[in-house]
């Protein structure tokens, strides 16, 4: 068999997929082919194929295939010898986890392109470990998606629209350092330059999208119909349909702390603003 990355993704939706780009773009600069292990929890209810085509970029196996496999880096003692041989047994010749990627990679300890190039190396995380290359251009919606997406683009009819995401329900950093007020603020402020703009709102809590809709209006905030939550198909859906629409936004103002701005940002490559109240202002 040949040497590959493999990477099983954690965690939600734009966490999983920033994962992806980062196995990609590693298996492009070491010509190794790349496999995915997409394996859903309480996190993620969707399987891949069930909110996006299946690309050539890379092989997708939908179930835990490497569930014991540990990481080569943090282990110590007893259990650095006994991962050694868990991942021998899944051909693996270098794992790394969560941890390794913190501790090793972000602050540069290993050079991954070198240390991976001839080997079968797995990661398990939910973060960003390598480059992009891509910007998630091997990204395409199945078409129940897509055409969601459209009938978003066709609601716009051309019109300046600029995205506002706001992350609440699970994430006590973006809730307490991007509150409401400042997005209000910045929509207030872009009305005053643009009396025609409108806004696309993506979020993750009914109460504060019935919150904007009351203050500005339908006809000033628009938002996707949708389930909100993580537990089944059809919410992580619209998770897809809310992601995609803010990429098709000429500006975002989105929540601190955030993969699902972060993804929406590096697709669409608007302008970026991250609302957040501790900014340094010296």
């Amino acid at each position: 068999m040949g040497k590959r990355i493999i990477v099983k993704p954690l965690a939600g939706l734009s966490n999983r997929l920033r994962a992806i780009e980062s196995a990609l773009s590693l298996g492009h600069t070491v010509g190794a082919p790349v496999e995915v292990v997409w394996a859903n929890d309480h996190q993620m209810a969707a399987f891949f194929d069930q909110l996006f085509i299946v690309p050539s970029d890379f092989s997708l196996f939908q179930y835990d295939k490497y569930k014991y496999a540990r990481s080569s880096f943090s282990l110590k003692g007893v259990k650095k010898v006994l991962s050694k041989i868990t991942n021998w047994y899944y051909g693996v010749e270098t794992a790394v986890s969560e941890l390794d990627v913190v501790e090793l990679l972000w602050t540069k300890k290993l050079d991954l392109a070198t240390w991976c190039r001839g080997k079968n190396s797995y990661f398990f995380t939910c973060q960003q470990f390598f480059p992009f290359r891509y910007n998630y251009s091997w990204l395409k919606p199945v078409p129940e998606v897509q055409q969601k997406l459209d009938r978003f683009v066709a609601a716009i009819g051309g019109r300046n629209c600029i995205g506002i995401h706001i992350r609440r329900t699970d994430h006590d950093v973006a809730i307490a350092q991007s509150p409401d007020f400042l997005f209000e603020q910045a929509i207030e402020k872009e009305m005053a330059g643009d009396e025609n703009v409108v806004f696309f709102l993506a979020t993750d809590d009914s109460n504060t999208e019935k919150h904007f809709v009351n203050k500005y209006g339908r006809e000033r905030i628009v938002t996707n119909p949708k389930q909100f939550g993580r537990d089944s198909v059809e919410a992580t859906r619209d998770a897809v349909v809310d992601l995609l629409s803010l990429t098709k936004c000429s500006k975002l103002y989105c929540s601190y702390w955030s993969s699902f701005s972060e993804t929406a940002a590096v697709i669409s490559g608007a302008e970026t603003i991250i609302c957040r109240t501790d900014i340094d202002k010296s």
